[in-house]
């Protein structure tokens, strides 16, 4: 998914048409995060995308050390995205609080396969709940919206 990422051009978070006689699946709405929960050692939330043709429900977790691993530096101190429960998306906390996520789907309109794979992008930024996070204290949000910002094919 991340060769995709490297590999692709950018284009505005719309629909990537290939002719007018095929209906490309569109990113018309933001995604939902819902049970958004951040402490000092790890992040947890679900994805919920409600766009028409792109149904999707997904959990998203990730440790800030890995206990299996002597306590040694997690995917997320690493900068690493971290796969979701569905492996069609993944999620990144950057340095400085901003929640990047990325969900690849499949569109006939796109091209036969392989190139019949997308990839959306959204970022969520967390940095006005950080304070709170490093002092201690969880940061947790009932529901969040996520800007789709781009899109890559």
């Amino acid at each position: 998914m991340l060769l995709l990422l490297l590999l692709s051009l950018f284009h505005p978070a719309t629909s990537i048409p290939v002719s007018s006689d095929c209906p490309s699946k569109t990113f018309d709405m933001p995604w939902t995060i819902t049970n958004f929960a951040l402490t000092p050692s790890s992040i947890r939330f679900n994805l919920i995308d409600r766009n028409d043709q792109l149904q999707l429900k997904t959990t998203c977790y990730g440790a800030f050390i890995d206990a299996n691993v002597g306590g040694s530096m997690s995917q997320i101190e690493n900068g690493e995205y971290i796969q979701c429960m569905d492996e069609d998306v993944a999620f990144q906390l950057r340095k400085g609080g901003v929640l990047m996520i990325e969900r690849a789907y499949e569109d006939s309109c796109l091209g036969p396969p392989p190139y019949n794979r997308g990839i959306a992008f959204g970022r969520y930024n967390v940095v006005s709940t950080l304070p709170s996070c490093a002092a201690g204290g969880p940061i947790e949000h009932d529901q969040i919206f996520v800007t789709i910002t781009a899109m890559a094919s």
